[in-house]
Parts: structure tokens; sequence; C-alpha cells
């Protein structure tokens, strides 16, 4: 697993455990994920290595607060 903190990027090694039209077994140590197949390049076959990265916005809760306090100010004061 690789994690850079200061970008809030996790980037995991997992091997392609099964797959069937829908849905999409991975596995990574002792770790397993189930995601929808289509998720997936369809060039994928069963045993091959794939990298999932997962990332946060940090400002994206912060501007959907903000927006939602700014709309609950604007129904409290009547604009």
């Amino acid at each position: 697993m690789s994690k850079n903190q200061s970008d809030e990027i996790v980037s995991i090694e997992a091997r392609l455990a099964s797959i069937n039209k829908d849905k999409a077994t991975l596995t990574s140590g002792n770790a397993e994920v189930s995601v929808p197949a289509d998720f997936l390049p369809s060039s994928l076959k069963v045993d091959d290595v794939v990298w999932v990265t997962i990332s946060t916005e940090r400002g994206e809760k912060e501007r959907r607060e903000k927006r939602a306090k700014d709309l609950l100010n604007e129904i409290l004061r009547g604009e």
C-alpha cells in the first residue's frame, strides 16, 4: 500500500480474484472488496493485478457545508 497523506491519496495493489457479469472481487493481502464489474477495464482477467486509488477532496466538504449554511441563512432571513 502506498499512502501520501499530504494529498490524501491511497493506492492499493490488488488482484482480480473473480469476475462475473455484474460483480468483480478484488483481493489485497487478507482484504477483499467487491465492485461493480463495469468499474474495471473489460480486458482484465482473473489473477491480473490492478491498482486501486482512493482520494479525498477536503475542500469539497467545506464548499458543501458553506453552501448549506448560506442557503439556511437566506431562508431564515426571508430572502
